[in-house]
């Protein structure tokens, strides 16, 4: 299994159980699940594709990993 799956797994059987956290955000699974999908599709909407090297320059934070994850 991926991250991927084990997030979707995640979202189905536990959405209200924290996923990331820090000092601003407490993010659910179930929420994760749904930014994720809607990153994906921001960055092909933007002209990105599958596969494609990108850089992520930014502090170490929640918004760092969803930006990985999507």
């Amino acid at each position: 299994m991926t991250i991927f799956d084990y997030i979707k797994q995640f979202s189905i059987q536990s959405p209200k159980h924290t996923a990331l956290m820090d000092e601003v955000f407490n993010i659910t699974y179930g929420e994760l699940g749904e930014i994720i999908i809607k990153g994906k599709k921001y960055y092909l909407e933007q002209g990105f594709e599958p596969g494609m090297h990108v850089c992520i320059q930014m502090e170490n934070s929640v918004e760092w990993v969803i930006a990985f994850l999507c």
